[in-house]
């Protein structure tokens, strides 16, 4: 989350109760660290919820369009999902080290982009019963099925490592 911060500054105003804001209503360089790390690892729990859930399309799509639906709530717009990438992508390789190679990254990135599509769905459809999301099976197909084997099982084994 630091590193998001540092790369998007304007991301800060999504997150009140890590960083604070002054009566000028400008931005206070004092960061909650508490809260910031139980983001962080929160965050990063979530990836591995879905790392561990890509067998299971219905329930993890679910969860994700769910996710997405409470975000909005949060002020959070569909675009906004990609400005995490980096930072995720620098605390993956921070945590993989050197198991965090350009094929990993790859994968994880098609990880982030499977979420961010069920995320943005639940975004755009505040409404929709997450329970009954229609199972999308195209979607796994293409981010895990066209995944070569070994990469797949490089991502979930470094994950679960640490």
């Amino acid at each position: 989350m630091r590193r998001l911060f540092e790369t998007e500054p304007k991301m800060k105003t999504m997150f009140p109760k890590i960083v604070q804001i002054n009566l000028e209503n400008k931005l206070e360089t004092n960061i909650d660290r508490e809260m910031l790390a139980r983001q962080a690892v929160t965050v990063m729990e979530g990836l591995g919820a879905a790392v561990e859930s890509l067998d299971d399309s219905r329930f993890l799509n679910g969860v994700l369009v769910s996710i997405g639906q409470t975000h909005v709530h949060r002020q959070v717009k569909p675009h906004m999902l990609k400005n995490l990438w980096p930072s995720l992508s620098y605390g993956l390789q921070h945590v993989l080290s050197e198991n965090y190679t350009t094929s990993v990254a790859k994968v994880w990135n098609s990880v982030y982009d499977y979420i961010c599509v069920f995320m943005k769905h639940g975004m755009e459809n505040p409404d929709i019963d997450p329970d009954r999301y229609i199972d999308l099976e195209r979607f796994l197909f293409i981010y895990v099925y066209l995944l070569p084997p070994v990469l797949f099982d490089i991502l979930i084994s470094g994950f679960r490592r640490k």
